[in-house]
Order: structure tokens, then sequence, then C-alpha cells
């Protein structure tokens, strides 16, 4: 019986926390947010511009970090860019923006469509994520942009005596390298064509 009753609370908690309730508590901070450019290829830099201003009253809890999620239109999650803002938010300020600009790669395997940012707070501690004021997509998380992603049209092609590119996590830029001593080509286009 006792199993039961565990069980029960713990299903009891999980549709709580994944319930889509619009979001009572007052924001702690509004939150916005410009991408560019609006129409990235598969393996490029898109630029974002955060904008975070604390509410009037308002004292966020130290250390908090932004989570950054990259949905496609099914809702499915294709990548995360979650980091430490550069001022931290025990020092931000009611009334006075905090922003700053950061690039994210698009991975390279990202299929063409168009993609949501949603972003919110957090705390690295315990995963507890912080009320703001912003378009709400449920769980105290944000949408602040779209982009449309596109198939690469220009590829980089080694010769000769290069090596493969180098995998590894994540989706940031590929190194290629050569040491056959000789003279190695790399072509690639140097304008786009139309």
């Amino acid at each position: 019986m006792r199993g039961l009753t565990v069980a029960t609370l713990i299903v009891c908690l999980g549709t709580c926390a994944c319930s889509n309730k619009e979001d009572t508590v007052p924001g702690v901070a509004a939150v916005m947010a410009t991408l560019t450019p609006a129409r990235v290829e598969a393996g490029g830099p898109v630029l974002v511009s955060y904008s975070f201003t604390p509410a009037a009253g308002s004292t966020l809890p130290a250390d908090q970090w932004v989570f950054v999620h990259a949905l496609d239109a099914g809702n499915e999650l294709l990548w995360t860019d979650d980091h430490a803002p550069p001022t931290p938010t025990q020092n931000w300020t009611p009334g006075q923006a905090i922003t700053y600009r950061r690039p994210m790669f698009v991975p390279r395997g990202t299929p063409p469509g168009d993609i949501r940012i949603e972003v919110g707070l957090f705390s690295k501690a315990n995963g507890e994520r912080l009320p703001l004021a912003g378009r709400a997509r449920g769980m105290r998380s944000y949408e602040v942009g779209t982009a449309a992603v596109v198939a690469t049209t220009n590829p980089v092609v080694a010769g000769d005596g290069w090596h493969n590119a180098e995998t590894g996590e994540g989706p940031g830029p590929r190194r290629r390298t050569s040491d056959s001593g000789s003279e190695d080509i790399l072509r690639f286009p140097c304008g786009r064509r139309r």
C-alpha cells in the first residue's frame, strides 16, 4: 500500500510540473531577444541579442543560468545553448536592462525548416526555473524568436593532402588539418550563386 501511495504522489507531482497551465506568479524579469540572420544554413552561426529587464522590487537568486532551446515545428528539441549570463543575476538591478550578444551554431545535420528559440532562467543546483514576463510556452519557457534553417549551399571541398574533418561533440565548427608538406588544395565558392 505504501508503494502505491508513493507512486501516486510521483504521478501527481509529474502532472503538476509538466502542466501547460498559465503561470500566475509574477515575472521577476522581462525577456526579449533578436536573432540575426533570420535565415541560416545548417552549420552556420546565428547571433542572438538577449535582453533581460528585472521587474521593479524583484531580487533574483544568485548565479542563475540562461537556458536556450531550439525547437522545430513539432516541438522537438534540436539543440541547446545554456550559459551563464555575463552579469551574474545577483547583480541585476530592477528596471535596468541586462543586454548581451552571443553566437550559437546551427548543428550541421539540422533539417531545413522553421525553428523557434525559447529561453528562461534556471538554477544549475536544483533545475528550478524562474517566472519571467514574455511569450510563455509552458514550464517557464519563453519564446523569443524564430529563424529558418536552409540547406547548405556552399560546401567546402578539400582536395588531396587533407585529413577528414575532426568530429567532436557540439554543433561548432570542424577543423581539418594537413601534414603532407606539399601544396594542398581547398576549394570553396567566393560568392553566392543567384
